[in-house]
């Protein structure tokens, strides 16, 4: 495995012993399951949208979402958006003279709707008229409503799409994936060469890895506003002949944000041996780079293994003493008394840190 190291020069007054482990690497499982990319998603006007990322016992609407249009007294299936969580129904051709209220159902036929509770919504926010006007986005409200003894969700609307990917931003932030890219995965055998009856490292069946991003993948972001009701995913874009990857900002709306592995993250999803961080307030003191550790500990976390860091201003020397404020190599300094029948030279030295060193570690920790 290539290692990154950073040089550091001062003149060794005491002898400093780095214990470097090697671990191998092992190519990386790419295909990312039960994980969708939401990035680009627009409204389109003539159509309903419905989206179910949030909803409790999503597995039940999953493929099974209809519009219920009172008047007509019709359930009709909506498709889904590829790549998303987001059903709709493109009404732009229909006649809506005679349609009344209209809400979201899981099941079809009223006595199916009611046989248990959560199979339906409450009436939808707005009329089907706003359709036509760039199309009507719907989604859970995070509450429930008691309807005839029924338990239902209830729900909101937007002019925009709730998990689509930032646009019109005038900011760039950053997330430098130097330390992150690198794999710590090691195969089925343990440190003495057995077999691995559980490893710790081996690709977990949703195909998530150690690294951000995954090998020849992307990175990805989760962002929202102040109080977490508008959230937005998508893919950072790489920057040329760099590990920096960026996305675009409104500073004024987007405040918080983590980086993965996996494309269509969300806060409600661990992060699984450091392919994911934790969520963060954007810094608004001009520090605009995340700088993801490396891996080392955080790989053997397993679910909730955020991969730590420190921001910083693009193009800063990497520093993770001086950014979490942690004296990581403690070098006294002291007085030396020359003989005079000895030829002293002066001389420069080299400490080479360690892939834990460089996360603003050592030993005592």
């Amino acid at each position: 495995m290539t290692r990154v190291i950073k040089k550091k020069a001062h003149i060794i007054l005491t002898a400093i012993l780095t214990i470097m482990i090697m671990l191998t690497a092992i190519p990386i499982q790419n295909t990312v399951q039960n994980r969708v990319e939401a990035a680009g998603f627009t409204l389109s006007s003539g159509r309903m949208y419905f989206d179910i990322t949030d909803i409790p016992n999503k597995n039940e609407w999953t493929n099974s979402v209809y519009l219920y249009i009172d008047g007509w007294g019709t359930f009709n299936k909506m498709d889904i958006c590829e790549g998303t969580d987001i059903y709709y129904i493109n009404l732009s051709d229909w006649n809506m003279n005679g349609a009344g209220w209209y809400m979201f159902t899981n099941k079809t036929g009223w006595d199916n709707v009611n046989a248990g509770d959560k199979r339906r919504t409450t009436v939808g926010p707005g009329s089907l008229s706003d359709v036509f006007n760039g199309g009507k986005y719907c989604y859970w409200a995070g509450t429930y409503t008691d309807i005839d003894g029924k338990k239902v969700y209830e729900i909101a609307s937007s002019a925009v799409a709730r998990y689509g990917a930032v646009t019109g931003g005038t900011k760039k932030i950053y997330f430098d994936a130097s330390m992150s890219k690198l794999s710590y995965r090691t195969d089925n055998l343990n440190r003495n060469g057995a077999a691995e009856t559980n490893p710790v490292h081996k690709v977990s069946n949703d195909g998530k890895s150690s690294c951000i991003p995954y090998e020849d993948g992307n990175v990805y972001y989760y962002i929202t506003d102040a109080n977490g009701t508008n959230k937005w995913n998508g893919t950072m874009t790489k920057e040329a002949d760099s590990d920096l990857w960026y996305v675009m900002i409104d500073p004024s709306v987007h405040k918080k944000i983590r980086f993965t592995g996996w494309a269509n993250p969300l806060n409600s999803d661990d992060a699984a041996n450091g392919d994911g961080t934790a969520m963060m307030t954007i810094p608004t003191d001009g520090n605009d780079t995340f700088f993801a550790d490396t891996g080392d500990t955080v790989v053997y976390a397993g679910n909730g293994g955020n991969r730590g860091g420190y921001w910083g201003k693009k193009g800063d020397l990497r520093d993770a003493e001086k950014a979490k404020n942690k004296t990581v190599v403690p070098v006294p300094d002291a007085s030396m008394t020359k003989s005079n029948d000895v030829l002293y030279l002066n001389s420069t030295f080299y400490d080479y840190y360690s892939d834990y060193e460089l996360n603003g570690s050592n030993r005592a920790d």
